[in-house]
């Protein structure tokens, strides 16, 4: 007849229960903050690795040989800090993307990017994407994208368009920063000479990849832009696009022209003809979205572009191949 727990008993096991809960948060807490002063201290290593580095390419760039060990350094070591920077956001500490602002890490990133071999430009423009795709505090966002070293790396669009794989990246870049675009952080992306960095970097992609008949992720990527910079609702951003919008619908058009021939040519292969009515259908469906968009350069040479094309094609099928010139 003797309870096997007393309610003495019951009582202390109930405050023994509740004494290991807050040991055990209070090493949660602790392990936490250790972990997070940990990934701080990798940063600040990283960065430091960075900047010597890129003091080595500074001194000696001439002698650095391609595909060399610096080269492989550099890219890790870029990667690795985008990657602490993505991870801090992701936590939600703040003290980490504030040490990357502090150290003016971004600025030595883009500077290598420019100066850098195409592997480490490649490391570069990823690198940017993955911080422009995870950053989620407003404020950390503003602080990436009003910075000099983004609007250097979408003025210096000629350095990315050469090699094809570096030009790929480049253009996944374009349209990650594109998702960030709106009305309030468009002020970042057109500055006050009235340019508009971003769209016309985008712009030149297009034309870079020419009249390749069946669709490309990369046209695909600069299309998409293009629409967001269209977009956004901002009567700066809309004169700055005045300017480079038509050469963007003049390069859909001769690309939706070239689609159409190619299709034609692939009747007997039922794989190429496919591809080619899924190009023409995704251009056509540009040319309408860039007619209905807010930017009236961007309206108006979609309209004059589609009854070209509607014009070249009717006189290819009615009368014979059109003139070149055409």
């Amino acid at each position: 007849g003797v309870p096997l727990y007393t309610t003495h008993g019951a009582t202390s096991t109930e405050a023994l229960g509740s004494t290991l809960r807050k040991k055990a948060q209070r090493h949660g807490s602790v392990g936490s903050s250790t972990a997070m002063a940990s990934l701080e201290r990798s940063l600040g290593e990283a960065c430091d690795r960075l900047d010597a580095l890129y003091r080595v390419r500074q001194r000696s760039a001439r002698v650095l040989k391609p595909g060399g060990r610096w080269e492989e350094d550099c890219g890790n070591v870029i990667g690795r800090v985008a990657a602490l920077v993505a991870r801090g956001e992701a936590a939600e500490r703040e003290q980490v993307f504030d040490l990357f602002a502090e150290r003016r890490v971004l600025q030595v990133i883009a500077a290598l990017g420019r100066e850098g071999p195409v592997s480490v430009k490649q490391r570069v423009l990823r690198a940017c994407a993955l911080l422009a795709q995870n950053i989620r505090r407003q404020q950390a966002l503003y602080l990436l994208l009003s910075s000099p070293a983004i609007d250097a790396i979408l003025r210096d669009a000629p350095a990315f368009l050469d090699d094809d794989e570096t030009r790929c990246v480049f253009v996944a870049l374009l349209k990650t920063l594109s998702v960030r675009l709106d009305a309030t952080t468009v002020q970042f992306f057109v500055s006050d000479d009235r340019a508009f960095p971003l769209h016309d970097a985008a712009v030149g992609a297009l034309e870079k990849i020419g009249e390749e008949p069946f669709g490309t992720p990369e046209r695909a990527g600069c299309l998409a832009t293009l629409l967001h910079c269209w977009g956004v609702d901002d009567a700066n951003a809309r004169r700055a696009c005045a300017g480079r919008a038509p050469d963007a619908l003049n390069a859909v058009g001769r690309a939706l022209a070239r689609a159409f021939h190619a299709a034609v040519d692939a009747l007997d292969d039922a794989y190429l003809l496919q591809g080619g009515a899924a190009e023409i259908e995704d251009l056509a469906t540009f040319l309408r979205d860039a007619a209905a968009s807010n930017t009236p350069a961007a309206s108006h040479a979609a309209h004059d572009t589609a009854s070209a094309v509607a014009a070249f094609l009717a006189a290819t099928v009615v009368g014979g191949p059109a003139p070149p010139e055409r």
